[in-house]
């Protein structure tokens, strides 16, 4: 008689992809249900039975935040607070409304990233256009020595404002005088 484990049947390719995108939606409803934000209506089911709902979010890359981000944004459009009496079916609908592709957190990041590289255009414009205006005169023009002079004026008032203002704040301050002793060479 020979030894053998028992026959085993073998999975298929579906049946393990089907397996770890429910795996996937438990973890998201895991963390979705232990954040402080998800909706009370939320917490009347457990992760295992939000899991199939939430599979599709999670496979593509979906956060708590993105969830509760959405159920917000629904909530301000509608104007309402959602108390939906079927939870679940709510979601399911709520997420059929979205483009998946595109959670919440990752639009965020793209806005940004758009912005910044917007910010960094305009600075690399204006830094061409100082450039093009530091050059086109040369450094003994008449131009360049009025804006020497009137750099020079400015920054004489500005010094001899400070000194005013200064001295009239010494002046305003009462001044304790201290005397103190010459002792001389002993």
């Amino acid at each position: 008689m020979n030894k053998r484990a028992a026959p085993r049947r073998k999975e298929s390719k579906a049946e393990v992809e089907k397996v770890e995108a429910i795996r996937k939606g438990l973890l998201l409803a895991s963390k979705w249900l232990s954040n402080p934000r998800t909706p009370v209506w939320a917490r009347r089911h457990t992760p295992r039975g939000w899991a199939s709902a939430l599979t599709e979010p999670a496979a593509h890359g979906w956060t708590a935040a993105d969830l509760n981000d959405t159920i917000d944004d629904w909530a301000n459009a509608q104007n309402m607070v959602p108390t939906p009496k079927h939870p679940i079916a709510f979601i399911r609908w709520l997420m059929k409304q979205q483009d998946l592709a595109f959670a919440p957190h990752v639009l965020a990041q793209i806005a940004a990233d758009q912005e910044k590289a917007e910010r960094e255009r305009q600075s690399a414009a204006l830094e061409m256009e100082r450039e093009r205006y530091a050059s086109a005169a040369p450094e003994d023009s008449p131009g360049r020595q009025a804006a020497r002079l009137v750099a020079r004026r400015a920054a004489d008032t500005a010094r001899c404002r400070k000194v005013d203002t200064s001295a009239r704040e010494n002046a305003a301050q009462p001044v304790w005088i201290t005397h103190l002793r010459d002792l001389g060479p002993q």
